[in-house]
């Protein structure tokens, strides 16, 4: 589905998947709280108190929606134990009700750094992989705004599916990996190589694919900050995978 949201930037789109998962979940009660805050939002001075964020301002002034699902709910109730714990919310010294939070200073900072994140995710990365395997593998560190390790899972899933069809023991990896299964004479074989330089090709896009976009995020934060060119990367992954599974053990 796709809303428009409160509080200042109603012309950015955002696509939310369903059930919300729980990294996407504290981005947007992270966007609740700093609604409730703002002067001139519609939230403004609303209740913060968790259960009623969970039942009322989220589904309904948020998602547009009358509530949300089971798994929802409990990926809300998660989601604000987690916030607490990392100190981006606390207990409004405001009222003696129980559960009311108010943003921390932190809070705050994460607060604007998901609202910016918010209006990048115009893709919904259902529509671009095809593959369940790698969509269960990304999903939430996809719409939780964890690029990095959303790229770095799926080419780990395509190191993985080569050992598993090479045999190849745990300590072959990366390139190495790459080069056993696809230089010439090694354990795989695609049905669409032709000749010799097909064969030396695909050696290449695969050994390329693992030193660039699996062997950094071993060793380093990459910094992918864009959801548009992450989608791109997983989709390159996913089609890695389907010609992955086209191949034969030699």
């Amino acid at each position: 589905m796709q809303k428009q949201f409160f509080g200042g930037i109603e012309d950015s789109v955002m696509t939310i998947p369903r059930p919300i998962p729980k990294d996407l979940m504290k981005r947007l009660l992270l966007k609740v709280l700093h609604d409730i805050e703002q002067p001139d939002s519609p939230l403004s001075g609303c209740s913060s108190q968790d259960k009623t964020i969970i039942s009322d301002w989220l589904p309904r002034r948020v998602l547009g929606i009358n509530r949300l699902e089971d798994q929802e709910i409990i990926n809300a109730n998660q989601a604000f134990d987690e916030l607490r714990f990392s100190g981006f919310i606390t207990q409004s010294p405001r009222t003696q009700a129980a559960n009311v939070f108010v943003l921390t200073e932190t809070g705050r900072m994460e607060a604007q750094k998901s609202i910016e994140q918010m209006r990048l995710l115009t893709i919904r990365i259902e529509d671009v992989l095809t593959r369940s395997d790698i969509l269960n593998k990304v999903r939430g560190d996809y719409y939780g705004g964890d690029y990095d390790s959303a790229i770095f899972k799926a080419f780990r899933m395509l190191e993985e599916a080569v050992r598993g069809k090479t045999g190849e023991p745990a300590n072959v990896i990366g390139v190495t990996l790459m080069t056993a299964a696809f230089r010439s004479g090694g354990r795989l074989s695609h049905p669409g190589v032709q000749v010799d330089s097909e064969r030396e090709a695909l050696h290449q896009l695969m050994r390329g694919a693992i030193g660039w976009f699996k062997n950094p995020g071993s060793h380093r934060t990459v910094g992918y900050d864009d959801s548009r060119h992450t989608a791109q990367i997983l989709a390159f992954a996913n089609v890695l995978l389907d010609m992955v599974d086209q191949c034969t053990a030699n």
